[in-house]
């Protein structure tokens, strides 16, 4: 970026190539003014982007990061019988009948033995 506004205010930045039917190829320069001009309304736009896109997180809910899950419905057991009480969600491969452990948390090797 630094070497492309040094080129710039050298003149040396090219806006546009014509290539003519012969095969040669014109090129037009930027004049430094008009290079500065590009360069300045530039970062007014990207500054302007930055921040729309700040306020656009300020105002959006949340906590802004991570994921955001949207369920359609409540999450239901579709083996259920009409008039059964619902039971917790396990793995698949868990048995329905065993209660769920109380502690949550990583498992010791003490705990596995």
């Amino acid at each position: 970026m630094i070497d492309l506004f040094f080129e710039g205010l050298e003149g040396n930045v090219v806006l546009a190539e014509t290539t003519s039917e012969k095969g040669s190829v014109t090129r037009h320069y930027a004049s430094p003014v008009v290079f500065l001009k590009i360069l300045h309304d530039y970062m007014l736009k990207s500054r302007e982007l930055a921040l729309k896109i700040r306020d656009a997180k300020k105002q959006s809910h949340g906590t802004g990061g991570g994921i955001r899950i949207v369920l359609p419905s409540v999450p239901t057991d579709p083996l259920l019988r009409p008039g059964q009480q619902p039971r917790g969600f396990r793995l698949l491969g868990q048995n329905p009948d065993k209660t769920l452990p109380d502690a949550t948390g990583t498992e010791t090797n003490e705990q596995r033995s």
